[in-house]
């Protein structure tokens, strides 16, 4: 009897899943609600925004490059590259935490662990891997691991405490597993690696936006201003680049 009740709360709290995802997952018809008039207009507009954004960062790094870093040598070859990627890091996961943010709505267990897991994932692994090359392991371990809890257990806490450990465990594992990888390949072509993890990361950010909308459906929900999205990302970007160029840093990392 316990059973039959479990199910169908279940199955009422994942029937908008169920019917969103039962045909399977196909990319064309993702960019086809993403390019689709009316609808998703909102991640457009954040999307937008994101980029101009992002193009800030960029602008921001070039300026301190000419006004206090140029001179340091060996910058441009070690954390120029590092600097850029971090940036696109920081603008792909600002924007998929405010779009998480606009659906406030308590989640079935399985959707709640997802999401605390992709977020304690990527906010770890990507900080840890271009901490651990600019900082070394220790700096880029305790740093991004502590970045992953945060972002885990934010993310997470919808579900409960099931989803808030899954972000825990996850932070806990990318942290340390991104810091430890850059470390790893010092010797070897560690920003064509850098980039591609980034990019794979940019791609599982997306993934969860997409789920997002296939679980719970439109919200409905407004961007945040251009001068909102655009000062957060500057904050969020701030410690990650203060930490890279003048934090501490020990055993090897990363000269270009």
């Amino acid at each position: 009897m316990a059973g039959e009740i479990d199910s169908g709360e279940d199955s009422k709290g994942s029937g908008a899943g169920a019917e969103s995802t039962g045909g399977g997952f196909s990319f064309g018809k993702a960019l086809g609600d993403f390019a689709k008039h009316g609808k998703l207009s909102t991640e457009r507009d954040l999307a937008v925004k994101s980029l101009a954004a992002l193009a800030l960062l960029f602008a921001l790094i070039g300026i301190g490059y000419l006004a206090a870093w140029k001179h340091q040598p060996g910058f441009a070859q070690a954390k120029l590259p590092l600097l850029a990627l971090g940036a696109i890091a920081t603008v792909v996961l600002v924007a998929s935490g405010v779009q998480y943010s606009a659906y406030g709505k308590r989640v079935t267990c399985m959707t709640g662990m997802m999401e605390g897991m992709t977020f304690g994932m990527m906010a770890g692994f990507v900080p840890g891997a271009l901490l651990g090359a600019s900082n070394g392991m220790f700096w880029g371990s305790v740093t991004a691991t502590s970045a992953g809890l945060a972002a885990g257990v934010w993310a997470g806490r919808r579900c409960g405490i099931m989803g808030v450990m899954e972000g825990m465990m996850a932070g806990l594992m990318a942290g340390t597993m991104g810091a430890m990888l850059s470390v790893m390949l010092l010797a070897e072509p560690l920003v064509p690696f850098l980039a591609f993890i980034t990019a794979i990361c940019v791609a599982i950010l997306l993934g969860l936006a997409h789920m997002q909308v296939e679980e719970l459906g439109l919200s409905g929900w407004n961007a945040p201003s251009l001068f909102s999205l655009t000062s957060i990302n500057v904050v969020f970007f701030a410690v990650l680049a203060w930490m890279m160029v003048y934090g501490p840093a020990s055993g090897p990392v990363f000269a270009g």
